[in-house]
């Protein structure tokens, strides 16, 4: 139960920050390069990296969410 929750916290962080950043770079969209869209917002905000990092970070939660969930006794 225990590594249960920590998979839970893990992936409601990486959830949050990822959210955060997704409506931060659609509220304030920009041109990087000639780069336009999605992409180029987060990379004229410079969130690209951080928004990869916790993304890999709430899928990693969610399997150990997974793993726990389903993992015989």
């Amino acid at each position: 139960m225990k590594r249960f929750l920590f998979g839970l916290i893990v992936f409601i962080l990486g959830a949050v920050v990822s959210v955060f950043n997704y409506i931060d770079a659609v509220l304030n969209p920009g041109t990087y390069n000639g780069i336009g869209g999605l992409q180029g917002a987060f990379l004229c905000r410079g969130t690209l990296g951080i928004t990869v990092v916790f993304v890999i970070v709430m899928l990693a939660g969610l399997g150990i969410c997974g793993l726990e969930a389903y993992r015989k006794r």
